[in-house]
């Protein structure tokens, strides 16, 4: 089976060993949460920027130790946008944090790094002999779908612009 599943318009769904299905039917649009905001592409602004997501997913009813587990694969999309790309205080990655309750808590970090190279990606990071791999590429989509519900890979069209979106489901 794929590590990952592809939808229409180019978007992908990272799961790590299987991906589910369900559908909600009505959403209850009381007490849906949004916040949108702008960080500049600069690494001395990656701790920050975590450390705000984190203060405004906490307040959201998950277990503390669930809610950690999220703000590390949060952690690794930011520095990912940050680090990967031109250092320049005019570049920046948008964040965008929704929680819908009862249903989900999502976090997207959009930036202008252009598309992945889906087919590229490495998801095992167990060696030939059986030994964990910390060092290969592409590790961090394999933390993301281990710490989180749902990985979601969406490109904006053709253009350079693409949101890598992480959920966290309730138990």
């Amino acid at each position: 089976m794929a590590n990952y599943l592809k939808l229409p318009g180019g978007m992908y769904i990272f799961k790590g060993k299987e991906f589910v299905y369900r559908a909600t039917g009505q959403i209850d649009l009381k007490g849906i949460v949004q916040k949108v905001f702008e960080v500049e592409a600069m690494e001395e602004k990656i701790a920050p920027t975590v450390r705000l997501i984190e203060r405004n997913i906490n307040k959201f009813p998950f277990k503390k130790e669930r809610l950690q587990d999220f703000i590390i694969a949060i952690s690794e999309v930011v520095q990912n946008a940050i680090i990967h790309g031109p250092k320049s205080s005019e570049r920046k990655i948008v964040v965008n944090i929704l929680y819908i309750p009862k249903l989900i808590l999502c976090v997207g970090v959009t930036d202008s790094l252009g598309p992945l190279k889906i087919r590229k990606l490495k998801f095992d990071v167990i060696n030939s002999h059986g030994q964990l791999n910390l060092s290969s590429c592409n590790r961090g989509f394999c933390l993301m779908s281990a710490l989180c519900s749902l990985v979601a890979y969406i490109p904006h069209g053709r253009s350079k612009f693409k949101e890598i979106l992480l959920g966290l489901e309730p138990e």
